[in-house]
């Protein structure tokens, strides 16, 4: 039975074999209403001349996140061949950044037809930590971005030239401040920006899902994330910096290697962990957790960053 409470202290304590092994019951209910339980569950076991479907579980930027164990089973275990599953719009992406393993293929969330018998064993995304990210040492050395945006000094320059008129135009900071997954309170306010945004020393890029216009905020009406997250991509990594709360801005920019701000409350989720200033999963997002019961005063974490902004 999975406990998320006992599951978190498990990741927190580190006895991350146990913390997997808890993750990996948890799924057995979707398993069997998927129909993967048809489907021997790979248990760590080399996979040379064998085909296994590694499938999607949760949202983007979960998927993005566990994405990034994938290069570590193609080379760590040799498999004939990888089917993977993902939300549509990031198999474009998926697909240039993988291009180099001729065994690795994608196939659509829920909107595929293979037969059972192709595969040898199956795992979902998620479980791929069970075998792959066993120590904080396997998390550390296999912690690098690995998307990869197509036209990016394009967008850039069009960001650079709309900040002063020319090419050599101010650094480009893209922000989000809200998400669509209300599970939990992530979401804050624009006004929190103002005094960084007043500075006008930046260029700021709206990169959340929030479609209108705000002050002192451009947003790109070319980039839509709800319908295309391959030029979303693009406009994320042409900035020189992401701020974002916990949604999928912050995993897409972690998994592009833009270097990254991420806004926590005190009960972040439990990928984040709790009481340090970065992540398992990305070298280049530094963390900023919000102190305090208050759950509206965020007033030292901007501080915190107006400061680092006024060094630079």
């Amino acid at each position: 039975m999975f406990n998320q409470e006992e599951f978190y202290q498990l990741l927190i304590t580190k006895q991350y074999p146990q913390a997997w092994e808890m993750y990996d019951a948890g799924l057995t209910q979707q398993e069997i209403n998927r129909k993967f339980d048809n489907i021997l569950r790979w248990t760590g076991e080399d996979l040379s001349g064998k085909n296994i479907l590694v499938w999607a579980e949760q949202g983007v930027g979960d998927q993005i996140m566990f994405g990034t164990m994938l290069k570590s089973l193609l080379v760590n275990n040799k498999p004939k061949n990888v089917v993977l599953e993902l939300e549509p719009r990031l198999i474009p992406l998926f697909e240039r950044s993988f291009n180099r393993y001729s065994n690795l293929s994608f196939i659509p969330f829920k909107k595929w037809n293979i037969s059972d018998k192709y595969f040898d064993c199956q795992v979902s995304m998620g479980s791929l930590g069970r075998y792959l990210r066993t120590s904080e040492e396997m998390f550390l050395k296999n912690r690098v971005p690995y998307l990869i945006a197509s036209n990016v000094n394009k967008k850039r320059l069009e960001y650079k030239k709309l900040s002063t008129g020319w090419e050599r135009g101010k650094p480009t900071i893209g922000i989000s401040w809200s998400t669509q997954n209300k599970k939990q309170d992530r979401s804050i306010h624009i006004s929190l920006f103002d005094k960084m945004i007043n500075t006008d020393k930046y260029f700021f890029v709206n990169l959340g899902t929030t479609r209108h216009e705000q002050n002192k905020v451009y947003l790109d009406k070319s980039i839509n994330q709800m319908k295309n997250l391959d030029d979303y991509a693009t406009q994320v990594a042409a900035c020189d910096l992401v701020i974002s709360i916990d949604n999928t801005t912050a995993h897409m920019a972690g998994a592009l290697g833009v270097q990254t701000w991420l806004l926590l409350n005190q009960k972040p989720d439990w990928r984040w962990l709790e009481d340090t200033s970065d992540t398992l999963w990305y070298p280049n997002v530094d963390v900023l957790r919000r102190q305090g019961d208050d759950d509206d005063d965020w007033s030292t974490v901007f501080k915190v960053m107006e400061d680092k902004l006024n060094e630079t």
